[in-house]
Parts: structure tokens; C-alpha cells; sequence
């Protein structure tokens, strides 16, 4: 079981998730009863959820697929997560009973597989919806398409994640604006070599991470980010691949347009 380094979890506030290789899966809720609920996308395997709460959280997570798919531009793409395939969502009675059967650590109030298309939390979870839920399928469906074995930077996998969370993306760009002209900031070519226990001003990480896909979204559009999740899962350097999709000369150049973004309407 792998686990992230406990100062990757706090720029997620308090929606603290673990994540867990396909190695460490969560085989210890395979022994509770379970309530199943299925929809196009999803598997939902509830406990003692109040009435109402897993339509409410089908409609969500179907709603944050068809988002997500969209803005990445994979629907196009066939076969995602249909039949066999769908994504399984474990809710837990509570918090309790979720750490317990889990064996996630105490800071822990959710868990995800992406090899395995699984995020297991409790009922009642804060910011859930918000942040926790848009975020882990951001995840998924990334690595889903670009494949499992693929090494990437930190910034890369954790700033699109944070870049599709319906509620924290929009602080996190308002921080990144606001870090800009101060000796927090962090430059693109130190940005993408952090990592692990070295990440060091994890705010600002995450905030920046987030802000270099809102940068690149904006100034450059979908298609272009197709065809650079294209050259991932073809295996080319991250690095090659991104100076050839987006013609910059050098991680140089791109931070001078990043950082010009990220200065109109400062505050």
C-alpha cells in the first residue's frame, strides 16, 4: 500500500483523501453488506445512506463525468467506464467504520485506487461533492486515458485534478494571481522538479499546479490538450511533448507567458 506524504493532503483543506496502488486495494470491504445502486457510469455500494442521498450523489458523480470528459475532450473517445468498467464509489456508514475497514490512516476521510476506478469515503462527508469527488474522478479519468504506468511530475498529475475541482479551482487560481509578485512564487522549471517530501510550500504548489492548466485551457484551448495527453500515452517525454503541442522554445519561455496570465487582474 502506498501513501502520499501527509503535506500532499493539506492543500485539500479538509477533504484529506489517501491514495492507494493497485497493489493496496481496499479488499476489506468485500466482507460488508452492501446496498447497490448502478447508473451508465458508476457502481455505488452504499451503507445505511439516508433516503435520497445516492440519487443525489448518482446525479453528481454522472454529472461531474460528463464535465470532466468534456472539458478534457475524451468524449469522443468509446468505452469509458460502461458495463464492467464503471467506476465504483464505496460510502461507508461513517467515518468510523470507514477508517476501520479500510485502514487508512487517522487524517484520512477518503480513498482512492485509480487502477481500480475506486473511491471509497463515508456518508455525510464534508466538501465531498465539491472538492473530493470532481477531484479523484479527475484523477481517474486522466490516467484512465493516458494509461496507469506512465511517470509524470507531481504538477502534472495533481494540477489537473485540482484544475476540474468545481469549487477549490477558483481559489486556487485567485491564490496563484496573488502569489505572482511575492518570493512565494514558484517558477515553472522549479515547479515541475518538486515532488514528495522536497514540495516544501504545498499551498502553493497546488494553487500554481492548478493555475498552469487554467493557463493553458485559456490561452490555447482542448484540442491542444488532446493531442498532448495523445503524446503521454505514447509514451513521450512530458517535456518534448509539451514544448512540440504548445510551440514553446523552453520552460523558460513558458513560464514568461504563464507568469504574464497570471498578473492580468491581479489582485
Amino acid at each position: 500500500m502506498r501513501w502520499p506524504h501527509p503535506t500532499l493532503t493539506t492543500a485539500l483543506g479538509a477533504c484529506v483523501v489517501a491514495v492507494v496502488s493497485g497493489e493496496g486495494r481496499l479488499w476489506a470491504a468485500d466482507a460488508l453488506a452492501w446496498e447497490i445502486h448502478k447508473s451508465d457510469h458508476f457502481i455505488v455500494y452504499s451503507r445505511e445512506a439516508p433516503d435520497g442521498y445516492i440519487e443525489g450523489l448518482i446525479a453528481r458523480a454522472e454529472a461531474y463525468y460528463d464535465d470532466i470528459t468534456g472539458r478534457l475532450g475524451f468524449t469522443r473517445f468509446d468505452g469509458f467506464w460502461t458495463w464492467d468498467q464503471r467506476a465504483r464509489i464505496y460510502l461507508y456508514r461513517d467515518r468510523q467504520e470507514y477508517q476501520d475497514t479500510t485502514r487508512q490512516p487517522e487524517w484520512s476521510e477518503a480513498g482512492s485506487d485509480v487502477r481500480e476506478r475506486e473511491i471509497h469515503t463515508y456518508v455525510g462527508m464534508a466538501e465531498f461533492y465539491e472538492k473530493v469527488l470532481p477531484h479523484e474522478l479527475g484523477h481517474i479519468i486522466f490516467r484512465e486515458f493516458i494509461g496507469y504506468q506512465r511517470v509524470l511530475p507531481l504538477w502534472l498529475d495533481e494540477g489537473i485534478a485540482c484544475f476540474l475541482e468545481d469549487k477549490g479551482n477558483p481559489t486556487r487560481l485567485m491564490s496563484a494571481k496573488a502569489l505572482v509578485t511575492t518570493e512565494r512564487f514558484i517558477p515553472f522549471e522549479t515547479l515541475a522538479d518538486l515532488g514528495g517530501e522536497g514540495l516544501g510550500d504545498a499551498e502553493a504548489f497546488y494553487a500554481e499546479a492548478a493555475s498552469v492548466f487554467e493557463f493553458l485551457f485559456q490561452r490555447y484551448g482542448g484540442e491542444k490538450f488532446v493531442d498532448y495527453c495523445r503524446r503521454l500515452r505514447d509514451k513521450q517525454n512530458w517535456e518534448a511533448a509539451l514544448k512540440k503541442v504548445y510551440g514553446f522554445e523552453s520552460l523558460s519561455a513558458m513560464n514568461a507567458q504563464w507568469v504574464a496570465f497570471l498578473k492580468e487582474d491581479a489582485p
